[in-house]
């Protein structure tokens, strides 16, 4: 009889090149990167951002109509989500 040990993670990514978790990650940020509009679509349609006290849209708070600023929160949570899923993948 053999020994059957069953585990759940995320697929491999071979060199993360093209195939993958992460090259799909790195795929739709570079689309929302290349469309600005949609991203500031995306985010002023999301019901969480009607819900906001107004004090956060200000200067150091959330600016979709800044094109920099949407491009460091899209750098900033393509980093973040690049390394959380690193992390998953070794243990």
């Amino acid at each position: 009889m053999e020994k059957v040990r069953i585990e759940t993670r995320l697929p491999d990514t071979p060199d993360e090149g093209t195939i993958g978790v992460l090259a799909d990650l790195r795929r739709t940020a570079a689309a929302l990167r290349s469309d600005t509009h949609a991203l500031r679509q995306m985010i002023i349609r999301d019901p969480l951002y009607a819900q906001l006290p107004p004090e956060v849209h200000h200067r150091d708070g959330i600016r979709p109509d800044d094109p920099d600023w949407l491009q460091r929160l899209g750098d900033d949570a393509i980093d973040l989500l690049e390394s959380m899923l690193t992390e998953e993948r070794t243990r």
